[in-house]
């Protein structure tokens, strides 16, 4: 019916995608509808806010020739992939000092 109108069928499955409700990986399959836009977050990041819009090439041009000014990573999203990062530059700082105390021994 919204495509017949000329809409889009957009699935939200930030809450009850990535097989969270069990019988099928996504919540659409179970009504066998395949939405033109997808939206998926929650356990995508594992504990980090994190979250992907899935569409078509056609969607998506027609999107890109659109918000050409906008940036696609938010203020938000840098925040932790800046502490994503510094975790990472912390551990490999420990593992080389820990690394180096050992080689002493």
């Amino acid at each position: 019916m919204v495509r017949e109108s000329g809409g889009l069928c957009i699935a939200d499955e930030v809450q009850t995608g990535l097989g969270r409700i069990g019988s099928h990986f996504w919540s659409f399959q179970a009504h066998d509808v395949v939405p033109d836009i997808l939206i998926i977050g929650k356990p995508l990041g594992n504990g980090y806010p994190m979250a992907a819009v899935v569409t078509s090439r056609d969607i998506a041009a027609v999107l890109d020739d659109r918000i050409k000014d906008v940036s696609i990573i938010s203020t938000m999203l840098n925040k932790f992939i800046f502490t994503i990062r510094d975790d990472i530059f912390s551990l490999v700082e420990l593992f080389n000092d820990l690394y180096d105390m050992l080689s002493k021994l």
